[in-house]
């Protein structure tokens, strides 16, 4: 096997390669937007790894608010401190918002239909930051907020899993989230 491209490998790499840099020994590539979906709560779930599966379990959240452009904040219980009143926020923005909630149906099919469109995610607990869920959820377009462009070369240097427990354990969820994002809606509207 040898190390280069035929030409028709090298064209058919140009088609979904934007670019090439090579930074400390290591090469980087960036590829083109448009090939790639928006990542789902599903697609985030499935890359959960089995370790934060497990440690997901004492989690208990709720969904605080949900804003006029697609926002929601959850909060969770912290799973590490047994005594329930130490938190953390999390936020998902739902890119498929504006366009679902114009077309016509009830309240509750829009939702449902939003829940399948692409999500960016986001989490204030410290394991998000350094274990890499920053930094992966950047790199698959669903990161919410500030983008993490330092891969998690301490902590997490296999870049295993996509979020943290929890994040993991609302996406968990998601099927049966529906109505209490509704609920929420209507009690924004009075």
């Amino acid at each position: 096997m040898n190390d280069y491209l035929t030409f028709n490998e090298f064209l058919e790499f140009n088609k979904i390669v934007e670019s090439v840099t090579y930074e400390n020994g290591s090469m980087f590539v960036t590829f083109k937007e448009e090939l790639f979906e928006d990542v789902s709560a599903l697609d985030l779930y499935r890359g959960v790894d089995s370790k934060t599966k497990t440690r997901q379990k004492p989690i208990k959240y709720d969904l605080e608010a949900v804003s006029d452009d697609g926002v929601a904040t959850f909060k969770t219980t912290s799973g590490t401190k047994r005594d329930g009143n130490f938190h953390y926020t999390q936020k998902i923005r739902f890119k498929g918002w504006d366009e679902n909630m114009a077309d016509k149906g009830s309240l509750l099919d829009k939702v449902k239909l939003i829940l399948h469109d692409g999500v960016d995610v986001t989490c204030d607990c410290p394991a998000f930051q350094y274990y890499g869920s920053a930094y992966i959820t950047t790199q698959l377009d669903a990161k919410f907020g500030e983008d993490e462009n330092r891969a998690p070369v301490i902590r997490n240097p296999d870049e295993k899993g996509t979020v943290c427990k929890h994040l993991s354990r609302i996406l968990k969820d998601f099927a049966i989230l529906p109505p209490k994002i509704v609920k929420q809606i209507k009690k924004n509207k009075k």
